[in-house]
């Protein structure tokens, strides 16, 4: 219990999967037979102990055996005892999809998302098929107005974590999302809940981000950017085509985080003040951070300056010395800020963000590349030295060849701008009298 109330307190504000009430009260009327019993709500016990384990320490590679990420780990496995039967059988039970969506989020974290993609897929199914994208104004049976709403209220919330989780997995795994836009007939979530939940708030109240909403709508904003740009379809356009999508596109991104001005506030303070401080802690601290690398992730895919697109590029790629966009580097930057702040605490929570984290070392190392040995350029290799060696760690105990690909593209870039710096740095010397030395960790 103490755990499940852990739960709702901290992961379930940000992403309210489950309803508290509904699930506290049928915890009350049922014992632990009966609770065993019932696939669905057994499955969801275990899954929220598992992500409430997973918040108290995310350090993935903790050995002590006191390490709660083995304990959620635990709970996780039992949990998909069941998740079989929640797949083959199939259900109009919301809790079911409730707890396979809570497996997928518990499971992306993991060294390899192949897991969490199969059971997204799964409770995916279970949307459509219980129309959890559609706007149902429908009267449910045996239901008073209020418990009419807050129940159309849950399905709403429980199919945008769906959809957002599907675009995370879908730009980690390059395959296309599994719904598209012109299927949904939902409106966005509520951008004032009464119960407050979805949101974020800083340390002091003096800022808050309406997350869930927020993810939702850029999630739209993905799902039209692989529509328009990386589909198929979207690849056989013209050049003049493609110009003009891009720029809509870029309005699109421009009038989103216009919607939500705190965010802004927050992603531009970091990205020109380079102050390593931000206002949010714990939970709320890596929903932000997640949320700004979803939208370098936007961004570069735009600009094609992506790990995606550069796999297939030489260095003198698209923008050669001209350089990555402003608005690439800005967030890129800022993302960088956010783990740096995070003290590589949180790593089972880095793998699903790693190609996002190797994309902004990208944009940062191809921008100071311009002019190597400019102090911007300088600071922005040393926010990326942290992702290299992370890279090279995370390496070593994964069997996923995307980590060895991606330390491989680090390893490629750095050499590059140390190349054009000492290069840069011989010719500066000629004209003065006094040498100029590289810092050493960034010459290294």
């Amino acid at each position: 219990m103490a755990l499940i109330r852990s739960y709702f307190n901290s992961y379930n504000r940000i992403v309210p999967l489950f309803d508290e009430d509904d699930f506290m009260n049928k915890f009350a009327e049922l014992d632990m037979d009966q609770i065993r019993a019932d696939a669905a709500f057994w499955t969801a016990t275990n899954v929220m102990c598992a992500i409430a384990l997973r918040q108290q320490n995310t350090s993935y590679f903790a050995d002590s055996p006191n390490n709660p990420d083995r304990e959620a780990w635990e709970y996780l496995d039992t949990a998909l005892d069941k998740a079989v039967e929640l797949t083959i059988q199939g259900s109009n039970d919301l809790l079911a999809i409730q707890a396979l969506v809570g497996m997928a989020i518990f499971l992306q974290t993991a060294p390899g998302a192949h897991a969490a993609s199969t059971l997204l897929a799964a409770a995916n199914r279970l949307v459509l098929q219980n129309g959890l994208h559609l706007q149902k104004d429908e009267q449910f049976s045996g239901q008073s107005g209020s418990e009419n709403f807050r129940l159309m209220v849950q399905r709403n919330r429980v199919f945008w974590i769906a959809f957002n989780l599907d675009h995370d997995l879908a730009s980690r795994l390059e395959r296309p999302p599994l719904i598209h836009e012109d299927d949904i007939g939902a409106d966005l979530p509520l951008l004032h809940p009464e119960d407050g939940l979805g949101c974020i708030s800083s340390i002091d109240n003096s800022a808050e981000v309406n997350f869930l909403r927020a993810r939702s709508h850029l999630a739209l904003i993905e799902n039209r950017i692989h529509r328009r740009l990386m589909s198929a379809r979207g690849k056989r356009q013209t050049a003049l085509e493609r110009e003009a999508a891009i720029s809509e596109l870029e309005a699109e991104l421009d009038n989103w985080k216009a919607s939500y001005p705190d965010l802004s506030a927050t992603l531009d303070y970091l990205a020109t003040n380079r102050a390593l401080w931000a206002n949010f802690e714990g939970v709320a601290f890596r929903t932000l951070r997640a949320l700004s690398l979803a939208c370098l992730g936007c961004h570069t895919n735009l600009h094609g300056l992506s790990y995606r697109s550069l796999r297939v590029q030489e260095w003198s790629h698209v923008y050669g010395d001209a350089g990555p966009p402003n608005c690439c580097v800005s967030v890129a930057r800022a993302s960088l800020i956010l783990l740096h702040l995070s003290q590589n605490t949180d790593h089972a929570c880095t793998w699903y963000s790693l190609h996002h984290l190797v994309t902004a070392l990208i944009v940062l190392v191809s921008n100071a590349a311009r002019n190597p040995l400019t102090e911007e350029s300088m600071a922005d290799i040393q926010l990326v030295l942290p992702v290299v060696e992370m890279l090279r760690r995370f390496e070593e105990v994964s069997m996923d060849s995307g980590v060895e690909n991606s330390k491989k593209v680090a390893a490629q870039l750095v050499h590059e701008y140390a190349r054009r710096a000492l290069f840069d740095q011989a010719g500066f010397v000629g004209m003065q009298s006094e040498p100029y030395k590289i810092p050493n960790n960034v010459a290294q």
